[in-house]
């Protein structure tokens, strides 16, 4: 095999190499950019409610805290193995409005009826260790 073999068979893996890698961010971008399923919408038609998930917080080995927002409200729910239970729900400005105030140092009440449970203690708990809570 001669020198000019060599190098040319190495710059054919390397550009193959190239073009694979730039396929795959291509896609992974498309899946990103399309994620909310409008890919093969042709019109703006609305096929729906618009639900959006926004954070996780696992609570124990089998339970979450699941913040959704859904049509203009945020919805926090408790899921396990067995059920899904919605916690509390409060309109999007509203969420704002109290990151502000939270920020601000004015603390913001918060009663559901999970507050009693092992979930909202072992939430309270996470969030104290992060450093979110006082």
């Amino acid at each position: 095999m001669t020198l000019g073999a060599l190098f040319s068979s190495l710059l054919a893996v390397f550009l193959s190499l190239a073009l694979v890698v730039a396929l795959a961010w291509g896609v992974l971008w498309l899946l990103k950019r399309f994620q909310d399923g409008s890919f093969g919408r042709l019109s703006g038609a609305d096929t729906g409610p618009s639900l959006r998930f926004e954070k996780a917080l696992p609570v124990g080995p089998r339970e979450r805290l699941v913040l959704v927002e859904i049509e203009g409200e945020q919805w926090l729910f408790g899921v396990t193995a067995h059920a899904i239970t919605p916690i509390k729900s409060w309109p999007v400005d509203a969420s704002a409005a109290g990151a502000q105030n939270h920020e601000a140092g004015y603390g913001e009440a918060v009663s559901s009826p999970a507050e009693s449970g092992m979930a909202a203690k072992r939430f309270r708990l996470r969030m104290a260790e992060q450093g979110e809570v006082e």
